[in-house]
């Protein structure tokens, strides 16, 4: 598919259903998560599994809310102070130390705070027993992210939907689909640098080329 296409009518859909999917499932969760903290303020329940209840709906509206940012199409500008909120909801976030310090606080437009969204949850995705994430911006002032962790490494297909990036990944995580679709909206490119022996390569978030596209 060429990039042209990126923004055609099939990703403009994709975008607007997962829009809707975010909204109506927040609406519910809000209220779920709402009823449960107004049942134990008067009931002042303790029982475990209604804790456990609270907690669960509280993690669910806080990852809906990251995937809304991440896939629909956002129209608000994202500070990395909000970048860093919102990753609170990562998968196993619990279990991962995730270092922004570099990039200051400075705000991004929509597109590029969505690119931003998506690679953490790649990077997510590459700790399935946690580790940490870090992101820095390199010499060129482009972005480099990198995790480190037992057994980390980047989602199966990564590295090849990367060398073929004006194509939508078919299958594989979806995580690397719209990690491409994004950068691809914001103009970016996302590549593999190298890396030693025993190391992930990290990931470049870098400014495309004169005359790509």
């Amino acid at each position: 598919m060429a990039r042209e296409a990126m923004d055609g009518p099939a990703a403009v859909l994709a975008r607007a259903l997962a829009a809707r999917l975010c909204h109506d499932l927040a609406g519910a969760l809000g209220t779920l998560t709402g009823c449960l903290d107004v049942l134990a303020e008067e009931a002042t329940i303790e029982d475990e599994a209604f804790d456990l209840a609270r907690r669960t709906a509280a993690e669910a509206v806080a990852r809906v809310r990251l995937f809304r940012a991440a896939w629909a199409g956002g129209e608000e500008p994202l500070s990395i102070a909000a970048i860093t909120r919102l990753a609170d909801a990562l998968p196993r976030r619990h279990l991962i130390t995730l270092d922004l310090d570099a990039l200051g606080n400075s705000t991004l437009p929509p597109a590029m705070g969505a690119v931003v969204l998506n690679v953490l949850l790649l990077a997510a995705e590459a700790l399935p027993t946690g580790g940490a994430i870090t992101m820095v911006r390199d010499r060129a002032q482009d972005w480099v992210l990198t995790v480190a962790g037992r057994q980390a490494g980047w989602p199966g297909g990564l590295a090849a939907a990367l060398s073929a990036p004006d194509a939508v990944p078919a299958g594989g995580p979806v995580t690397v689909a719209m990690a491409v679709l994004a950068a691809a909206a914001a103009g970016v490119r996302l590549s593999l640098l190298m890396a030693g022996p025993g190391h992930v390569p990290p990931l470049l978030i870098g400014r495309m080329e004169a005359g790509a596209g």
